[in-house]
């Protein structure tokens, strides 16, 4: 018989949500919050099998490596530009909409911050709105766009269409026509934030990386 620590584990062990692609972004979106997981006390402990305790560090460490986020007065106060610099989302197309450069030192949460914003719009959005357009394509509010060093804006194109599985992101196709389609792809899928992880990591030395600056107006973004 499988031990409680044992079905702790399966329905709570760890989840490899790949951020990059709208898969494992849906999956993080929707995935639940992780069950309680008992502390024991010395006396408790010592009452377990050798497999029980097995499966209860295994649980313990999973949950300890993946605790629950606290909002810190740090994170409601960055929520709080986010939420101004959104309600230019709200503005008809024809109107300029706004951007966020999130900057802060390496290891402060600026990812964990982003990501739990981008989370709680998607999840508002789909309540309200569903997940299907009524052009029947798949709503997804929030692209979460991560980048590696020396990118250019063809890779940046690139990652947009991977990151909504279009198969053209593998074709050798001209920047033009990848940010063509990169573009369509935001407007079918009705996406309303962009966010760009690592922005720092674009090669404005390309001799095409400084129009990233004009084709990424308009789209909030977040860069270390």
């Amino acid at each position: 018989m499988t031990n409680r620590w044992a079905a702790w584990l399966t329905r709570n062990g760890t989840e490899s949500f790949h951020l990059a692609r709208k898969e494992g972004w849906d999956a993080f979106v929707n995935a639940a919050a992780r069950d309680p997981l008992e502390r024991l006390d010395r006396r408790q402990l010592a009452a377990l099998t050798a497999e029980e305790r097995e499966d209860y560090d295994e649980a313990r460490m999973v949950w300890n490596a993946n605790l629950p986020t606290v909002r810190t007065p740090q994170m409601i106060d960055a929520y709080s530009v986010f939420e101004q610099v959104m309600a230019s989302s709200r503005r008809d197309g024809h109107r300029q909409r706004g951007s966020v450069v999130f900057d802060a030192e390496a290891g402060r949460g600026k990812t964990t911050t982003v990501t739990r914003f981008a989370r709680d719009l998607h999840r508002r959005i789909y309540r309200r709105e569903g997940p299907v357009t009524a052009e029947g394509h798949q709503r997804l509010p929030v692209a979460f766009i991560p980048l590696s060093a020396g990118m250019t804006l063809k890779g940046l194109n690139q990652k947009i269409l991977e990151f909504y599985g279009h198969p053209a992101a593998t074709r050798s196709s001209t920047t033009t026509s990848l940010g063509a389609l990169a573009v369509d792809c935001v407007l079918s899928c009705q996406t309303r934030l962009i966010v760009v992880d690592d922005l720092h990591f674009i090669d404005f030395r390309h001799r095409t990386a400084s129009r990233c600056r004009t084709t990424s107006s308009g789209w909030p973004t977040r860069c270390p």
